[in-house]
């Protein structure tokens, strides 16, 4: 039998600091109607088809009138944006910096699994400032990850990063990723 996939309450903990002062009552109450209580101390993990409920709502009620995709994109560079301007990102990131956007993306799955159990990717360059990159499982939410992985890319010295989805299959998705 196999684990059941978690989304850690690190990754949850991200997407609610991120959005927290737009949390309306209303807005509460909805979460915990899907499972998540805002306002309680959070469990260790939410298995990862209820995460993407949280980040699926969050997204529609955040930027209504906007289409799903692009919604989700927002949240997720909003996500990675808020945890660049804690202590802990803030440090990460400086040392991304360092490390620069190229091997920034060659450490994609130990990043990505920080705050999973079950995310892997592979990526391929395909040139200068241009790179394939497969996850195994983004949950229904490839816009959200899109815009994470902008974001992230920004924060480690990319500049203007675009990432494009390129493929879904099930819950597998290629982006393809390039910057200036």
């Amino acid at each position: 039998m196999s684990e059941q996939q978690l989304v850690f309450n690190n990754s949850v903990e991200g997407l609610l600091n991120s959005i927290r002062e737009r949390l309306s009552p209303t807005m509460k109450e909805k979460l915990r109607a899907l499972g998540l209580d805002a306002d309680r101390k959070l469990d260790p993990g939410y298995p990862a088809q209820k995460w993407a409920s949280f980040v699926k709502y969050l997204a529609a009620e955040l930027y209504p009138g906007v289409d799903e995709p692009e919604a989700l994109r927002q949240i997720g560079r909003r996500t990675v944006d808020s945890y660049a301007e804690g202590l802990v990102g803030s440090a990460l990131f400086t040392m991304l910096r360092l490390v620069g956007p190229d091997r920034t993306i060659g450490r994609m799955t130990k990043n990505l699994r920080t705050g999973s159990n079950y995310m892997e990717t592979r990526s391929t360059q395909l040139g200068p400032r241009r790179y394939e990159v497969w996850i195994n499982n983004v949950s229904g939410v490839p816009g959200f990850y899109s815009g994470l992985l902008e974001s992230g890319m920004q924060h480690s010295g990319a500049r203007d990063p675009v990432a494009t989805v390129e493929k879904t299959d099930g819950l597998e998705c290629t982006y393809v990723i390039e910057w200036k």
